[in-house]
């Protein structure tokens, strides 16, 4: 979750990216890897997945 409280995706390579780091640094404050998730996480919505979620919305209030 965002700062707002909205969910976000991360790819399994922005994940894989964060254990790398992890595991070279050794023990990292919640704080410092939060400050560090810029440079492994994109933030920038994507398109197709924006559409993705909105179908998904869609059959939900439909069903």
């Amino acid at each position: 979750m965002d700062d707002r409280g909205k969910y976000i995706y991360i790819s399994l390579e922005e994940m894989r990216a964060v254990a790398d780091y992890i595991r070279r640094e050794g023990r990292v404050s919640i704080s410092h890897l939060a400050s560090k998730s810029n440079q492994f996480i994109d933030l920038e919505p994507k398109v197709e997945l924006v559409e993705d979620i909105g179908s998904i919305e869609e059959e939900t209030v439909v069903a």
